[in-house]
């Protein structure tokens, strides 16, 4: 057996996965590669990715789109088919978190400087790892041999912690949360509370102004265009003001995350304002037990307080017992996340985790808008 034989993308995956796109709500924007481009993509970039040139291994990203849809671009004077040996030679010329390859139905026709809203695309994030995207909403992955579906982070979010259906923005602040923490690079703790109160023990207070502070929901040049759709020259100043205010907005956002690195956690309220960073979890009262939900798994199972791994992780059961206005998000120093509340059933109340929905949210993920979109 080859190692090309080892795996191949199967063509009524992808379409199973089209099926399932295409239902989706809100609808995805751009028009739809076909399933035999995807198919083609997908076992191009996994073929790249398990190839190592000088110590670097293959990441980036592929987007489909046509030249016209992109504002900046650079393109070449013939296109080049879309094979794992063209895809390796030219990954070192993007990043994943900028500019990507570009290429239509009949093979990749340059460098998308600037991706279009809501674009279809693959990121390369590892050896024999792949995502298929559109924008930040990751739709499926392949990890080694198997291409499978991610469900809608937001929506999973809502049905484990119904409690946060009328809180929107806080969903997305702790979406963008899991990922500014990862990229600082250190495991951190966030929690979001009414107040301080009962079970937190304040070590940096702050004044009762601070707050986390987001741009005008558009640029002028954005209200312009809505009255001149077509202007072009008007159309690229709105693209370039949006990208500057969601880099502004990005960095403002990991700047207040960058507090996480002090000991203890640090403290929100429901509006975003900063209450308190470096804060220690003082509970006693233990849960009898935690239900714990991992990313994509309907079924969940029960542990044990004490089988919630270190410290961090049992206080934060013990938090939100003793709180049902608290949520807790953890991001391990291994990058791995997770979502802490209690949930109160008919049955009684329990405290919930909902893991490895970092898988959902790529390291990449700020660069197609502020918070408030990262999830939607």
């Amino acid at each position: 057996m080859t190692t090309r034989e080892l795996w191949r993308a199967d063509l009524a995956q992808v379409e199973k996965v089209y099926r399932n796109i295409v239902g989706r709500q809100p609808p995805l924007h751009p028009a739809l590669p076909s399933t035999e481009w995807t198919q083609n993509a997908l076992d191009a970039c996994f073929w790249a990715s398990l190839r190592v040139d000088e110590g670097r291994s293959t990441r980036g990203s592929l987007v489909f789109a046509q030249p016209s849809d992109c504002v900046q671009r650079i393109v070449f004077r013939e296109s080049v088919a879309l094979t794992s040996e063209h895809i390796r030679e030219l990954t070192p010329a993007v990043r994943m978190d900028g500019p990507a390859l570009a290429a239509t139905e009949s093979g990749i026709w340059g460098i998308a400087l600037q991706l279009p809203h809501d674009s279809f695309f693959l990121s390369i994030v590892g050896p024999g790892q792949l995502l298929l995207r559109c924008g930040s909403r990751v739709l499926a992955g392949v990890i080694g041999n198997e291409l499978f579906e991610y469900p809608e982070l937001k929506s999973e979010v809502l049905v484990r912690f119904p409690q946060l259906g009328g809180q929107p923005k806080l969903i997305d602040a702790l979406v963008a949360a899991s990922v500014m923490v990862r990229q600082i690079g250190h495991g951190g703790t966030v929690i979001v509370v009414d107040g301080l109160g009962e079970g937190l023990s304040p070590n940096r207070c702050v004044a009762a102004d601070s707050r986390y502070r987001t741009w005008a929901d558009e640029t002028a040049a954005e209200a312009e265009l809505k009255q001149a759709p077509d202007n072009e020259g008007l159309q690229a100043r709105s693209t370039l003001e949006g990208e500057h205010r969601k880099v502004a907005e990005s960095a403002l956002f990991r700047d207040l995350m960058q507090l996480t690195a002090t000991d203890g956690a640090l403290v929100l309220d429901k509006e975003l304002n900063v209450v308190c960073f470096g804060a220690k979890i003082e509970c006693s009262d233990s849960p009898p037990e935690v239900e714990v939900f991992t990313f994509g798994i309907t079924a969940p199972h029960l542990e044990p307080v004490e089988a919630q791994g270190g410290t961090r992780h049992q206080s934060a059961a013990r938090l939100v017992w003793n709180r049902a206005d608290a949520v807790v998000l953890i991001v391990s120093q291994d990058g791995r996340c997770s979502l802490w509340a209690r949930v109160d059933r008919p049955e009684g109340p329990i405290v919930r985790v909902l893991r490895g929905f970092e898988r959902a949210v790529p390291l990449d993920a700020v660069r197609f808008g502020s918070f408030g979109s990262l999830s939607a």
